[in-house]
């Protein structure tokens, strides 16, 4: 509701609905939930201003998206987006191991282009790319992985089927 009140322009209702969620929130949780909620609150003017400029150039579009990949699969299309990459130094066949998680939040490009987003509330920073290069930060990475295999439940699939790009 706060998503579609802030489309809208109706910054009101959107702030509105994010107190009632922060409040709803530190009702039902723990302890550190109220103090959770009570900060959270007192940023919503910020959020809202955020989401607000945001919103010009980026659509959410996935919300707590699951995703889940093999290892066998990621090989393959792999295989298919650089047939020339190290992959091809592969067995055949790898183990059916899934690689599974929740991603917070994808948007993508309101200019109909290709371009996508990751978005990780917990992080709260970019990754260092020396750390996703080197293996370190692994997590967005995955997420983006996920994203470009089109292995995203809630992903809406592109008008000429040509798969999502992650904007870097």
């Amino acid at each position: 509701e706060g998503w579609r009140a802030l489309e809208a322009g109706a910054a009101d209702r959107a702030a509105a609905e994010l107190r009632r969620l922060a409040a709803f929130h530190g009702e039902q949780g723990p302890p550190q939930a109220r103090l959770w909620a009570e900060a959270f609150a007192n940023l919503a003017p910020e959020i809202l201003a955020y989401e607000t400029t945001r919103a010009q150039t980026w659509r959410p579009v996935v919300l707590e998206g699951p995703f889940t990949f093999s290892f066998d699969a990621l090989a393959a299309w792999l295989r298919t987006v650089d047939p020339a990459a190290a992959v091809a130094d592969l067995p055949a066949t790898l183990p059916r191991v899934p690689v599974e998680g929740t991603i917070d939040r994808i948007d993508i490009a309101r200019d109909g282009s290709a371009r996508a987003v990751v978005i990780d509330f917990k992080t709260g920073h970019a990754a260092a790319v020396r750390d996703v290069r080197d293996g370190v930060e692994i997590q967005v990475p995955l997420y983006a992985l996920a994203v470009e295999m089109g292995a995203v439940g809630g992903l809406p699939p592109r008008a000429d089927g040509a798969p999502w790009q992650i904007d870097h």
